[in-house]
């Protein structure tokens, strides 16, 4: 009614009814109703009226206000949005993808061993070998199947630092960071072999890694 009583939307009473009144009464933290007016400017603009062009919720234009229509063009337009929302989603970095993948990925691996009867759950079939075996064949699949190290210097070469071209820098950097990481897991398996093998005493990380 208040809308209709109106010749140009309120967007400014809009966003305190919703804001401040509906959702901010149930708010208590002033940072998160900071975070919920910012958010709800994005959308309750005048933009978001123009006919001409799809007001975009994200940056990529992946998610749009879908133009005036019937039922099913609103259920096509959901439809159409992918089936695992995207970091820019929620007004998140795509750099929030890093942090659920890693999380989906220990989920996985922690079933997968759960599913398997873990290391040393022995298991009843027979013919699975000990845990000692089974762990030992992993570390092997693992050594073959790890890339070798960047040659740095190569690449150095190729894609020299430059005024216009400041990540190369960058890629340099990471690409060290990955042979010290790549290092590192090399030498623990290689580690974790020699005391499967009775060469060497398992110490408490080679133990964490073996479990």
């Amino acid at each position: 009614m208040y809308i209709d009583e109106n010749v140009d939307v309120p967007f400014d009473a809009l966003k305190y009814a919703i804001g401040e009144c509906n959702y901010g009464g149930r708010v208590t933290d002033d940072k998160d109703r900071r975070l919920l007016n910012t958010l709800l400017s994005r959308v309750y603009r005048p933009e978001i009226l123009d006919a001409a062009q799809p007001f975009k919720l994200s940056a990529s234009g992946t998610y749009v206000v879908p133009p005036e229509g019937s039922h099913g063009s609103y259920l096509a337009a959901l439809d159409a949005l992918p089936a695992f929302p995207q970091p820019e989603a929620f007004g998140l970095d795509d750099n929030a993808d890093i942090t659920k993948d890693l999380q989906q990925t220990a989920s996985m691996l922690e079933t997968l061993v759960l599913a398997g009867g873990g290391v040393g759950g022995g298991g009843g079939g027979g013919g699975g070998g000990s845990s000692e075996e089974v762990v030992g064949h992993m570390v092997s699949d693992m050594l073959e199947k790890l890339p070798a190290n960047f040659d740095v210097e190569k690449v150095q070469l190729k894609y020299p630092v430059q005024y216009d071209q400041s990540l190369n820098q960058v890629l340099c950097q990471e690409m060290l960071r990955y042979n010290r990481l790549l290092a590192i897991i090399r030498e623990s398996l290689v580690n974790l072999d020699k005391a499967l093998q009775g060469l060497q005493v398992m110490s408490s990380e080679l133990d964490a890694v073996f479990k």
